[in-house]
């Protein structure tokens, strides 16, 4: 209330600012105080039981009381009640004879600030902020945007005029490694996805945003990046501290020339192919002359690049936010002793890195300068250790149509092969964290470049192959892939949890499919124990596998009405014909093709690429405002379709090139792209109860011989290393035939009928 009282009333013509002038008026009083000591006492005390919640590990802040200096009763509240209204007024009023293009230059606002100093008006907590906020910025520190001195100015700023209009530009990458540019409003979640700079340069949101919108009418952007083959744009140079993107104007082109490297055209604009040193790119403009050496603009500290949840920070190794600072002279400070250790790593930006789990509250701020009495700001960052379970799974990529490789027949009944002695096991730490991270971030989904930057940065492995790891987690039955609506390309959301039934020796069990969190997976297993029943989870054969979940010896239906869950007893099953790959009708006409199978290097590639008979392109639509679509070209015949995977099951099947093989109780990838279609990989998975994954170089699935007979049957010409089998019948061969809707010809070979 004291607060309050010195920070909203206005004083009179006679009584000025002062604080009992003030608190007479407010109590409607005639009277003056000469004992307010209970202030500074209430002060004390709140200060002492913030103090006592905090060592009890109460989610509280500890208040630091300033010196009250002379005032011993009023002192605290005069020093923390900053700013008042006559504050506002008084730098709106220096403010207004400073140009509006000089307003970001905080040596010009300490200039025009300065003749605030003689005006009895102000209160001492402007003084004192505008003193700290000096030196500060002399003192060479930049991140002091959110300085209580600059955000009085930034408040004073807007008096009288309209709000202003934020936008972000971020650069990701396809799996295809090409460039996806995202438009976005903020703090909204409104997004423009544009495979252009220059188309996405020249979108509304972009060119009418106050902090964007100039530096494109200048025709020189920089892009600082933000994560693994992630990058956002800046106005200003002074905001990115390692290396980064150049974009600029066709009018630039002769003064820059060869001077930041290799540069890709797009319209008028220009992008540098290869990041370059900050440092490097000022000296370069600046020599150039389109760049002039200026005041260094402010930012604000803050954690970025990590996982939120609920408004702390998820805590696992690996996925710790980064911090964006003036210098990387930090320190960690737990508020408690017992927690684990958080230190500072300079790789490419500021990250926090632990080896184990963090949990509980930490003080970042930088080190003391000579003359620093405290440091010029503190981040104070909460973290968890596990994710929050989801009310629902929603938002508008769920209603997306799925992305499918495989048709299906029909719903048919689940049997499964249960291993011996199964129990409850956990994966490796790394896979375990992973599937935590994806659990906390996913409850809307995400855009395919957020998703492959945060599975990069679960282990070196996965940073070297992401397209694999979401690979690996969709065949685990945790993310599935959606086709983006009106934009080429795709999303990926969370499979909601759900009870598959399962059946072994007409016994059935129960599998928890969908992507599960650690408080989910402590409910499963707490309610199958209070069941009767015995929980089990079987990690993977290979070190990137999604382990599987499932109990025996309760009743499915009970369980999933326990826990809240869907019941599925009867799943779609993938239908027998050989080469049920869904196609599209798109037949692509006038699309441009952007990449050509090479049978040599077994990849997509966009030149060189050394084809064969049977000729797998990826088109692409000129304006890039449809789905790319994969063509399959033999013998005058062409299949269309939207998925990688079913388009390169189709060619190496028409071609009779092996794309898997089996070895002993495996069936390994013999390419560097492909996989077994979506329905199929599901299907095995649920046979085997052990998921697809990989190790290295190497992706596998775990099959026995009737697993690779099956599938050699539905993929003829894909699988080799099975065992000698019968040969069909003539009427075996042409049933097939039939069923493959003219994806399979018969032949007469050796006097026999053959596919």
């Amino acid at each position: 209330m004291t607060l309050l009282i010195d920070l909203l009333l206005e004083g009179t013509a006679d009584t000025g600012n002062q604080f009992r002038a003030k608190l007479a008026d407010w109590l409607r009083i005639d009277r003056t105080f000469s004992d307010l000591s209970g202030v500074k006492l209430m002060w004390e005390e709140l200060a002492q039981w913030l103090d006592m919640r905090v060592m009890h590990g109460a989610p509280f802040r500890r208040l630091v009381l300033p010196d009250p200096r002379s005032w011993h009763h009023i002192g605290y509240t005069r020093r923390l009640s900053f700013p008042n209204r006559a504050d506002v007024r008084a730098v709106a009023q220096v403010l207004a004879n400073v140009p509006e293009r000089d307003l970001d230059n905080p040596v010009t606002v300490i200039q025009a600030a300065a003749q605030l100093e003689g005006r009895r008006s102000i209160s001492v907590g402007l003084k004192d902020a505008y003193d700290d906020f000096v030196q500060s910025y002399y003192s060479q520190r930049r991140a002091i945007a959110d300085h209580r001195f600059w955000r009085l100015v930034a408040q004073a700023r807007t008096v009288g005029t309209k709000p202003r209009l934020l936008a972000a530009l971020d650069i990701g990458l396809t799996a295809d490694e090409e460039h996806e540019f995202r438009v976005m409003r903020v703090p909204t979640d409104d997004v423009h996805v544009h495979w252009a700079l220059s188309a996405a340069l020249r979108d509304k949101i972009l060119t009418a945003s106050t902090n964007l919108g100039s530096a494109v009418g200048r025709g020189l952007l920089f892009f600082r990046q933000v994560g693994l083959g992630r990058w956002t744009a800046e106005p200003d140079l002074a905001k990115c501290c390692d290396r980064v993107l150049v974009a600029f104007d066709d009018r630039f082109t002769n003064l820059i020339r060869e001077r930041l490297g290799t540069v890709t055209r797009d319209g008028q604009w220009k992008l540098t192919v290869d990041p370059v040193d900050a440092i490097k790119v000022a000296t370069e403009l600046r020599m150039c002359g389109i760049m002039v050496d200026g005041s260094v603009q402010l930012f604000r500290p803050m954690a970025s690049d990590g996982v939120r949840v609920h408004g702390a920070w998820l805590g696992l190794p690996g996925f710790l936010p980064s911090i964006d600072a003036d210098t990387d002279k930090l320190r960690v400070i737990p508020e408690r002793n017992d927690v684990a250790e958080v230190r500072i790593t300079m790789a490419g930006n500021i990250r926090l890195v632990s080896d184990t789990p963090v949990a509980g509250a930490y003080l970042v701020e930088p080190h003391l300068l000579q003359r620093e009495s405290r440091p010029p700001w503190r981040l104070r960052l909460q973290f968890v250790d596990r994710a929050a379970p989801h009310l629902k799974l929603g938002g508008a990529r769920q209603n997306l149509s799925l992305l499918e490789d495989w048709s299906t027949m029909g719903p048919a009944r689940v049997a499964s092969n249960l291993p011996c002695n199964v129990g409850w096991a956990r994966s490796q730490n790394s896979m375990e964290w992973l599937l935590e991270a994806l659990y906390a971030s996913g409850a809307n989904g995400w855009d395919e470049s957020d998703l492959v930057d945060l599975v990069r940065r679960a282990d070196p492995e996965t940073n070297l192959a992401p397209w694999r790891t979401l690979r690996m987690l969709q065949e685990g039955g945790v993310i599935e892939s959606r086709l983006r609506h009106g934009w080429k390309g795709r999303v990926w959301t969370l499979v909601p949890p759900r009870i598959v039934v399962s059946w072994t020796d007409n016994i059935p069990i129960a599998l928890a499919e969908g992507a599960l969190c650690f408080h989910t997976l402590e409910a499963f297993e707490l309610a199958i124990t209070g069941m009767g029943g015995m929980p089990f989870r079987i990690p993977g054969a290979a070190r990137w596998s999604v382990p599987v979940t499932g109990a025996v010896g309760v009743d499915p239906g009970t369980l999933a009405s326990r826990l809240g869950w869907a019941l599925v007893e009867q799943t779609e099953a993938p239908s027998s014909a050989p080469l049920a790959l869904v196609k599209t009708d798109r037949i692509a006409e006038n699309y441009k093709i952007a990449f050509t199978w090479c049978w040599l290097e077994r990849r997509f590639k966009a030149f060189g690429a050394t084809e064969g008979g049977v000729r797998l392109a990826q088109l692409s639509h000129p304006a890039a405002t449809d789905h790319d679509v994969y063509r399959v070209e033999c013998g005058g015949k062409r299949w269309h379709f939207f998925s990688r995977q079913a388009a390169i099951v189709c060619a190496h099947s028409v071609a009779r090139v092996p794309l898997f093989a089996f070895v002993d109780d495996r069936i390994e990838v013999m390419a560097r792209d492909g996989g077994l279609p979506d329905k199929l990989a599901t299907a095995l998975r649920r046979r085997r109860l052990a998921s697809s994954g990989f190790t290295d170089d190497s992706y596998e699935y775990p099959a026995t011989v009737e697993d690779a007979a099956w599938l050699a049957g539905l993929l003829p010409g894909c699988v080799v290393g099975t065992p000698t089998l019968t040969e069909p019948s003539t009427g075996e061969v042409l049933s097939r035939s039939r069923r493959s809707r003219g994806a399979l010809r018969v032949q007469w070979r050796e006097g026999r009928l053959t596919l």
